[in-house]
């Protein structure tokens, strides 16, 4: 089995101090499914086809500041949210953080994912309630695209 991303050492000091929670494995492959069935794939079949997804927005991440970054997250849908969930795929858990700890941190939360990660919203903490069509998608270092407010 491979390693699980929760348990890299950083993402276990978040766990650990109280930055972040777990998000449980089948809800991070409820949204993976939700994704994969309601949004356009990009041809390569790697990513979500941005330019075929309405009001669709994406940043050059690494061309830009880390303001430009927090600034271009709360100009998406995602932006009027308290909680997220970081969602490194369908097959393993992903943590739950603060949207404003998550937009200060895209790079440590998603430096150690092989592919895409994704950025949700998260309408209800305490029964884990995910918003599916509200988040971002991280490609790598360079992309950051989501759905403008």
């Amino acid at each position: 089995m491979a390693a699980l991303i929760v348990d890299l050492p950083k993402n276990r000091e978040l766990l650990e101090n109280g930055t972040a929670s777990i998000l449980e494995q089948d809800l991070c492959a409820q949204f993976a499914a939700h994704v994969e069935a309601n949004y356009p794939w990009h041809i390569s079949g790697v990513r979500l086809d941005w330019k075929n997804i309405p009001n669709a927005k994406k940043l050059a991440w690494n061309e830009v500041s880390d303001e430009e970054t927090e600034l271009f997250v709360s100009s998406t849908r995602l932006g009027v949210f308290t909680y997220v969930a970081v969602i490194f795929s369908g097959s393993q858990p992903g943590l739950i953080c603060t949207l404003q700890f998550a937009k200060q941190n895209i790079d440590l939360l998603t430096f150690h994912c092989p592919g895409l990660a994704y950025i949700v919203a998260l309408s209800d903490l305490e029964n884990k309630v995910l918003q599916n069509d509200v988040f971002i998608e991280i490609d790598g270092a360079r992309w950051i695209s989501g759905v403008g407010k």
